[in-house]
């Protein structure tokens, strides 16, 4: 068994964290996934758990069957939440599966998700302050955001919320004088303010990147026929549990025409906001890349 990527991590509420991942074995040359699960403290062992194992026997097709793994846990820690995408469906899009476990990551229940449209994998996932899991995702075919809201007893249901922005196909210039282009993250990233300390308590925030102009252009040089320009970072929140947004709010403060990419968000125990991203304005012309942040203490 080897490791694979996509590392997803969150902290317990008794200072272990936990760390979800993809893991892979090879069989004739070809390699299958499945989902792991480690827990542990910054000093000592980890322990892992499988989430979602390779199946046997084998598939004949889509070897990959799982990807794209994201992570929450309640506040009290009682509940661990992953969400990933697990093949293709009939469609040509991606089923989902919503995983919980109860027992502090020993073993899980697995839950499909069926969706009307094929969708991109599931971005993030959060646990709002009653205890409420959503998952986030951009759907690059109706060009929407979307948030689900999941009922909290099993089986899962969930409401469908359409979010503010546009969903990317994340493919920008490698730099304003190449025709090759790079796959970049643009989210959406959600995070709930569970802080009873805090004067937004239940109030969801998200956070994504979006280009101010995309375009389609299978006959021209660049590499990629989605193409996207000068990125930006944006955020907005919810009081009502994901149904309405505030307006959009631009987060990088550049004047220029450069990409601002890869938002991450997470909120302190006081309920402060922070937002992390990466930012090309320096060095657009260079492939080096500066880490931005910013902070909103009053909502």
């Amino acid at each position: 068994m080897q490791n694979a990527g996509d590392p997803k991590a969150v902290w317990g509420n008794d200072g272990s964290f936990l760390l979800a991942s993809l893991f892979v074995k090879t069989f004739d040359a070809i390699r299958y996934s499945g989902g792991i699960l480690y827990k542990g403290r910054p000093t000592g062992t980890l322990m892992p758990s499988i989430f979602e194992p390779i199946p046997s026997p084998l598939p004949l097709t889509n070897p990959w069957n799982t990807d794209r793994e994201t992570i929450a846990v309640t506040p009290d820690g009682s509940t661990i939440y992953i969400a990933a995408s697990v093949g293709l469906n009939v469609k040509g899009g991606l089923d989902h599966a919503l995983y919980h476990s109860e027992d502090n990551g020993k073993t899980f229940a697995k839950e499909i998700l069926t969706h009307d449209t094929p969708i991109n994998y599931f971005s993030s996932v959060s646990i709002g302050a009653d205890g409420t899991p959503y998952a986030a995702f951009g759907d690059i075919f109706t060009e929407q955001l979307k948030l689900l809201r999941f009922s909290m007893t099993t089986p899962f249901s969930y409401e469908a919320f359409t979010l503010p922005g546009l969903a990317s196909w994340g493919m920008a210039r490698v730099s304003p004088l190449s025709q090759r282009t790079w796959n970049v993250y643009t989210g959406p990233e959600i995070t709930a303010d569970i802080s009873a300390s805090s004067p937004h308590r239940g109030r969801i925030y998200m956070t994504w990147a979006q280009e101010k102009q995309e375009g389609s252009c299978p006959d021209c040089e660049f590499s990629s026929p989605f193409v996207g320009e000068n990125f930006d970072i944006f955020m907005s929140f919810s009081d009502d549990r994901g149904a309405t947004w505030s307006p959009s709010a631009r987060v990088n403060d550049d004047t220029g025409s450069t990409d601002q990419i890869f938002p991450s968000v997470a909120l302190d125990p006081k309920g402060v906001l922070h937002i992390a991203f990466i930012d090309r304005r320096n060095n657009p012309y260079i492939p080096l890349f500066d880490v931005y942040y910013t902070k909103s203490a009053d909502g």
